[in-house]
């Protein structure tokens, strides 16, 4: 073979090796492929370019509610928050916290709560007739708004247990009554009831008082997790097993729910909703404001009175 052969077949040889290393070096994991970059086809939601996102500002609660940064606002919420001398109601911190709630509310929503519908199918015991009282200031039959909402998703479920409709013997006064002898109604988000069947006025030791009712209709209450608080004396009902089960499957699942006795509370149900939304924000605000987070309190005190 001629040297000018020879070297065509050295250069070829060369060139077979050099390509071998690179494919070795190219399926290597790990290591990048040295291969020619391609088109990349575009995939679902990149075809147009992106929006710029703005920017998330956190506006400070009193730009969102100026009557926070009215020094009149601050004046009534202390003396609403304050107990009176003449008051009996040893839970502090909570009949502070409605009664902020209150004030908040009337801030918001511009106006004071709601008197009860009386139109409704829900009764009100002491006008059976369902005839607006004369002078309804002299009543706790006002509420917000969204507790009325709440109750008639509850009727359904007194319908079914008993056949008749819901029936209530309390809910809060007029928001002038800053001060009304009910703690922890304050906040026209509770309402008292009548156990079941609501025929005349009972407790649980009376002989027409249906404890098969009420511990259904309890048990719903304790499992709807907008409830928050039930105060009735029935000691059977406090003790049932399956009553207890569902306070410890909130309590697991860090949504907890109180029920309990409590004083006066024989002949009838005290039932409470959560504050929610914007009105727990504003009116916990004013709370941690006014200092009242940093009280000291009694667990048993907060809630043997109402």
């Amino acid at each position: 073979m001629g040297k000018l052969a020879l070297s065509f077949l050295m250069l070829f040889l060369t060139s077979c090796n050099l390509g071998g290393l690179e494919t070795s070096l190219g399926n290597t994991p790990g290591i990048p492929s040295v291969e020619a970059p391609q088109d990349e086809e575009p995939s679902d939601g990149d075809t147009d370019p992106q929006e710029p996102q703005p920017p998330i500002v956190d506006v400070p609660i009193t730009e969102q509610y100026p009557f926070l940064e009215e020094q009149s606002f601050w004046d009534r919420a202390a003396e609403i928050a304050s107990i009176p001398s003449s008051k009996s109601c040893s839970n502090t911190r909570s009949y502070a916290y409605f009664g902020i709630v209150r004030l908040v509310h009337s801030f918001m929503i511009e106006g004071p709560f709601a008197l009860f519908p009386f139109e409704s199918d829900i009764e009100y015991y002491r006008f059976p007739d369902k005839q607006e009282p004369s002078n309804p200031l002299d009543y706790e039959i006002f509420g917000a708004d969204h507790l009325f909402a709440k109750l008639l998703e509850i009727n359904p479920e007194v319908r079914q247990i008993t056949g008749k409709d819901l029936k209530l013997t309390g809910i809060t006064k007029h928001s002038s009554f800053d001060h009304d002898l009910h703690c922890r109604h304050r906040g026209g988000n509770v309402f008292d009831m009548r156990p079941f069947p609501a025929t005349e006025p009972m407790t649980w030791r009376s002989k027409v008082y249906d404890r098969e009712a009420n511990l259904e209709f309890i048990k719903a209450m304790l499992a709807w997790e907008k409830v928050e608080l039930i105060f009735f004396n029935d000691p059977k009902i406090l003790n049932d097993k399956e009553v207890k089960q569902i306070i410890a499957q909130r309590e697991a699942a860090g949504d907890p729910v109180i029920f309990q006795r409590a004083g006066g509370h024989d002949n009838h149900l005290h039932i409470e909703f959560k504050i929610e939304g914007e009105l727990d924000r504003v009116s916990t605000y004013v709370f941690d404001k006014l200092g009242y987070n940093a009280m000291i309190f009694s667990a048993s005190d907060e809630y043997s009175q109402h």
